[in-house]
């Protein structure tokens, strides 16, 4: 399989490899509106040849002799351009794009001077200047230099975009529930089952060619989402034979060369992102496991059939590194255009930190000045993270007028991580002392395949199609994920056999944890665009359908150790803890009582598993009318939605407790641009929009995060949440790459849904619930600008942009009663989850092209954002700003070779999440994560 691959493309990269003749492609595009224009004409003045725009307004003239050329572009009711110059290379592709202006009454012809253009970031200023709705992007040349390794570290770069957890992007500062990602337009799946968003580090940025965040509805997107809508726009084939190489080290100050990095053993595979059956739960423990009163020598055997780490190791660690390679070209097959290209990616990195805190507090009384300390331990972790990811993309114009792309992607990662955390369990007992170890894998798969077609109908009143079918499967498993935690007493002698004691009574017992996720999700899209002059000169109506199915099947399963030793003593020995001798009928043997045995857990297993499964069918139309200096987006969407969880209520029935919801959302939106001038524009845009909540915050059960000792518990009665949305926006684009925006927004939500403690429970219960009204309104600023009119500055450029967001929730009745019992002074409202009051970005580039020299340092801080919301007058806990620098330096070192050296999170700042009480913080979580630094070399030809 892999030479016929491999010789396949060895076929297509070598036709007309021995051409010597120079090609000329290029783009034309509707200055007023963005929209390509198909059917116009290039010709090359004073020559027979010349070349129509297909229906992606895409042009190729071939056969052309090396030479200086004068190159004419003309379309009816367009001005002519003519661009003069234009240098063509035997061999060569040369690329020239034209944008054409709407013609006056007296027609016109412009003759400029220029060079052929590339897909920069003016490329992506191009598509924002001219969209419907409100966007902003970045580039993958933005992408290159700031070097980002994937989209969540690149998509912090954009205007009013933060990232939490490294992984789940917040627009404007909204929770991740209210973003929206999708993949070449496609709606994929989320990773996580606690979250309703999409994990951004899962895609490397070598694959990407840009990212576009619409911050405005249109009716021709999806309607849940309210911050932004993310496309990732995977890299298309070339207009030119492409090939590109990669290899790069690196180091962290805390986590290389470690000689007390935690770890423990994992599987021979884990370098490749997956366990290779290593953590697989044993054949004798899969289905239910017999109480050890029932059969004791079954239940022993079982018991023996588990691995015995449970414990880590401190080893030293080694060095971060990363490899990726890229090949694409665009040829002729039977005398149509073919597009090819390949991708693969690869990345290692480690991170480790013994620096970190995790504490548990409360206000107990009115008038107390101080929180009571629950829990405070000194908390250390390992973790190694592979990911890896690969990408082809083939595209096949088989007439001028018809075109078919089949795009398939996997991405692959997997973590191993081991943490040790001691300290006080003052809540019990202000004397205990306890440690608790975690072992985790987790390992994340992604598939897409994407099969997408284009026609334009020049004889049926220029109708343009445009049809996507996308299937992705995402997996996410927890194998064997192990817990253990064992009482200290401090006071006594290191070698006091009762200093280490098990005690089940106190904390949870010694247990092992395997959880799957499987996710499909099937997308049909069907778009149609009919222009209708009779309205207004290039208007158009758009309507279509959108068909989106997801199925999840979700597998929880904990088993617990059980035991009777004397005592409960135990010697400091975890892995010794779990010996064969200590099991069952062995130990029951030698002493007389029985010693560790496992069970199902009584509180999870497959009653805490779900299968579920969602559709949403959608139909939209919507009226694109530009007038004048006017252009108005007007439609609605209406989305049908049918929601089912099923819980499997006892693991030997086919009992199921069901949840069934349907209901129809009605989405209008209208967007309306006024030019200014040629370079600027004024937008405004009214939407309503919605948010559901996911199948985890549906299903009525609880799980346990071992490490943090929370419980989360869904809630089957949860509502959509509802917005209405007012944007605005002035924007000026001044030289390619350069603009100035100011945006404006005001956000209602009708029954948002927040995490929160639960206020009615006796014990900590984290829940999600629907609070009554939430208001959010705030204002970005962006400003990217070349400072080539100093000419000591001329190759420099600098950047920043700005959000500063307002946004308030009304606190229910019960949960105003709790608090005011300890807090008399405090209001009806607080903030937002997840909302972040202000978000900085700044950068300053260095570009000399004559020595080859590259060099950017990128800023980024967000402001202190609310993660948890308690009980009670209890304080919520606040992430605080945690600022970020970045400085990469890339120079050319000869033809098609460059090097690369990055210096990440230079200022090495904490990330802390604390409790605030009479102005003193205090700490909920903390750690500090090391500086980066890496060296890189590439190649590549273009």
């Amino acid at each position: 399989m892999k030479k016929t691959v491999l010789f396949f493309f060895l076929v297509i990269f070598s036709l007309n490899l021995f051409s010597k003749d120079g090609i000329l492609r290029g783009t034309i595009i509707d200055e007023s509106t963005g929209e390509v224009l198909i059917g116009a004409t290039v010709i090359l003045i004073n020559t027979t040849k010349g070349a129509a725009a297909d229906l992606d307004g895409n042009f190729t003239i071939e056969g052309i002799s090396s030479g200086i050329y004068d190159v004419k572009c003309q379309f009816i009711s367009y001005d002519d351009k003519i661009i003069t110059g234009i240098e063509i290379k035997d061999g060569d592709v040369s690329l020239l794009n034209f944008i054409l202006k709407p013609s006056s009454m007296q027609l016109n012809t412009v003759v400029v001077t220029a060079k052929a253009v590339k897909r920069t970031e003016s490329a992506v200023l191009t598509v924002q200047k001219r969209s419907a709705t409100v966007v902003d992007g970045i580039s993958s040349q933005q992408i290159t230099r700031s070097g980002d390794s994937d989209a969540a570290s690149a998509l912090k770069r954009v205007t009013g975009v933060s990232v939490e957890g490294g992984k789940y992007v917040y627009v404007r500062g909204l929770g991740d529930r209210y973003s929206k990602t999708v993949l070449n337009g496609a709606v994929i799946p989320g990773l996580d089952p606690n979250r309703n968003s999409v994990q951004m580090d899962l895609f490397p940025a070598n694959l990407i060619d840009n990212m576009i965040i619409h911050k405005t509805y249109s009716p021709d997107l999806p309607g849940d989402f309210t911050g932004g809508y993310v496309n990732i726009v995977t890299k298309d084939f070339p207009e030119d034979f492409i090939l590109s190489s990669g290899f790069s080290l690196g180091i962290n100050s805390q986590a290389s060369f470690n000689p007390n990095y935690l770890t423990y053993k994992g599987s021979s595979t884990d370098w490749l992102g997956y366990d290779n059956g290593f953590r697989d739960m044993p054949t004798a423990a899969q289905g239910q496991i017999p109480t050890y009163t029932s059969n004791k020598l079954h239940s022993t055997q079982v018991t023996e059939s588990f691995n015995k780490i449970m414990g880590s190791n401190r080893e030293n660690s080694s060095m971060d590194g990363s490899f990726s390679f890229s090949i694409g070209d665009q040829k002729k097959l039977f005398g149509k255009q073919l597009g090819l290209i390949f991708g693969l990616t690869y990345s290692n990195s480690t991170d480790f930190y013994d620096n970190g805190v995790k504490g548990l507090w409360t206000l107990v009384g009115s008038g107390d000045k101080t929180l009571n300390k629950q829990q405070y331990y000194s908390d250390t972790k390992g973790a190694n993270e592979v990911l890896w990811g690969t990408m082809f993309n083939v595209s096949y114009k088989f007439h001028e007028n018809h075109k078919i792309s089949l795009n398939l992607m996997h991405n692959q990662g997997g973590v191993s991580s081991a943490r040790y955390m001691y300290g006080q369990k003052a809540s019990d007992d202000p004397e205990l002392f306890i440690e608790t170890r975690v072992l985790q894998y987790l390992q994340r798969g992604f598939t897409n395949g994407q099969l997408r077609g284009s026609s334009f109908f020049s004889n049926f009143y220029r109708l343009k199609a445009n049809w996507l079918v996308s299937y992705t499967r995402s997996q996410q498993d927890e194998p064997d994920m192990r817990f253990f935690t064992n009482s200290v007493y401090p006071d006594l002698a290191e070698d006091n056999p009762n200093r280490y004691a098990v005690n089940p009574s106190v904390y949870s017992v010694p247990a092992r944890y395997y959880r799957t996720m499987d996710e499909d999700n099937i997308n049909a899209k069907l778009d149609f665009i009919l222009p209708i002059p009779f309205v207004s000169e290039n208007s158009k109506l758009k309507f279509g359908g959108d068909y989106l199915y997801k199925y999840r099947d979700f597998r929880d399963k904990r088993i617990d150790y059980r035991f009777q030793f004397p005592d409960n003593t135990y010697n400091n020995d975890v892995n010794g803890f779990f010996a064969d001798e200590n099991i069952g009928l062995n130990y029951f043997n030698q002493h007389g009582r029985y010693g560790l045995y496992v069970e199902n857990s009584a509180a999870t297993d497959d009653r805490n598993s779900y299968i579920a499964d969602q559709i949403v069918s959608a139909g939209y139309l919507l009226g694109d009318i530009p007038l004048k200096k006017m252009r108005f987006v007007i439609g609605a969407r209406v989305e049908a939605t049918n929601v089912n969880v099923h819980n499997l209520s006892n693991p030997l029935s086919t009992d199921y407790s069901s949840i069934d919801k349907s209901y129809v959302n009605i989405l209008p939106a209208l967007n309306i641009t006024y030019s200014l001038k040629e370079n600027m524009n004024i937008r405004a845009a009214l939407s309503r929009t919605l948010a559901r909540p996911n199948f985890r915050e549906l299903a009525p059960f609880a799980s346990q995060d071992f490490a943090g000792g929370e419980t989360y518990i869904g809630n089957e009665s949860l509502l959509n949440t509802q917005i209405d949305n007012i944007d605005l926006r002035w924007e000026m684009f001044m030289k390619p790459s350069e603009i100035i925006s100011v945006s404006a927004f005001y956000k209602i939500f009708h029954n948002p849904i927040e995490l929160v403690d639960n206020p009615i429970a006796s014990n900590a219960e984290i829940t999600w619930k629907n609070v009554d009204r939430a208001t959010v309104y705030g204002v970005e600023i962006d400003c990217r600008k070349q400072l080539d009119f100093i000419d000591f500055f001329k190759n420099v450029k600098v950047g920043a942009n700005f959000t500063y967001v307002v946004s308030e929730t009304e606190l229910t009745k019960e949960e105003l009663e709790l608090i005011h019992a300890t807090d008399s002074n405090f209001g009806t409202t607080r903030p937002m989850f997840g909302q972040s009051p202000y978000i900085i970005n700044a950068f300053v580039g260095y570009n000399n092209p004559k020595w080859g020299t590259d060099v950017n340092a990128s800023f980024n801080v967000t402001g202190q954002r609310l993660v948890l919301v308690t009980k009670g007058g209890t304080p919520d806990v606040y992430e605080q700003p945690s600022p970020k620098l970045n400085v990469v330096v890339k120079q050319k070192l000869a033809d098609n070779w460059s090097l690369k050296i990055k210096a990440s999170n230079i200022l090495n700042s904490e990330y802390k999440e604390v409790y605030n009480w009479e102005g003193r913080d205090y700490i909920y979580q903390m750690k500090k994560s090391g500086i980066g630094f890496t060296i890189g070399v590439s190649y590549s030809i273009k």
